[in-house]
């Protein structure tokens, strides 16, 4: 329940957008995730990462879910590996958070950023198949999109844009115009 309700709430929130630093963030998400973290012995390898304009409690969220999922879908007897890092592109930030986990076919590569979307059983990995609908909706509020490359028993490679921030401005007149019906 309590991840539906996240999921209705992404995008809907005030747009309040402020200079968030995504180490901060990271540092912040890790200590949430402190105690899977030591019980899994995850490793997790975060390059230095930019600051950003965004909604910090979304961005918060949005990294949350990906680096609990590296986690939980690791695979048995697996050691957990993460890796973050960040490159600059054009106008936006290109994120990258690599796992060693169980992979996704590709024909459900899509599929997973659907709400209530589930392909593994949750007797075997727990979960609603809400987070990377959730984490989708954060990062198209903020501009930029998601996607996955992954292989089955390889990992997975989630990559999202964001917004440079000279390029912000763009989209949040973009955001108050949208959300005021004025095109």
């Amino acid at each position: 329940m309590k991840d539906l309700l996240a999921y209705c709430r992404a995008g809907k929130n005030e747009q309040t957008w402020i200079s968030v630093d995504l180490q901060d963030v990271i540092s912040n998400v890790l200590r949430d995730l402190e105690a899977s973290i030591k019980e899994s012995k995850a490793r997790i390898k975060i390059d230095r990462l930019p600051t950003v304009q965004a909604n910090p409690r979304e961005i918060d969220r949005l990294f949350h879910n990906l680096i609990s999922n590296g986690i939980k879908f690791c695979g048995k007897d697996n050691t957990p590996h993460i890796e973050i890092k960040a490159q600059s592109q054009q106008q936006h930030w290109l994120i990258t958070v690599k796992d060693n986990g169980i992979g996704i076919e590709p024909q459900y590569q899509e599929k997973i950023f659907q709400i209530f979307q589930r392909l593994q059983s949750l007797e075997e990995y727990p979960g609603t198949g809400v987070g990377l609908a959730i984490c989708q909706k954060i990062v198209e509020r903020h501009g930029g999109s998601i996607w996955v490359e992954s292989q089955p028993d390889r990992g997975s490679s989630f990559y999202f844009t964001l917004p440079q921030k000279e390029f912000i401005q763009q989209h949040q007149a973009y955001v108050c115009d949208n959300r005021n019906n004025l095109k």
